[in-house]
């Protein structure tokens, strides 16, 4: 159970692709509100702190 609080976090989500010839997006990102409600996402394998537009920057 998660709480309610606004604390985003970009999720890194497995797409499921995988390439063997060339490079594809095995991954996507997308914000969430808290790091819990990342976790709670079965196919998310990682987040980074902060939404999805500032994550890279």
């Amino acid at each position: 159970m998660c709480t309610r609080e606004y604390r985003p976090v970009c999720g890194h989500v497995d797409t499921g692709i995988r390439c063997v010839t060339a490079p594809c997006p095995s991954e996507r990102h997308n914000t969430y509100g808290n790091a819990c409600s990342a976790c709670a996402d079965e196919k998310v394998i990682g987040y980074e702190l902060g939404d999805c537009a500032s994550y890279g920057k």
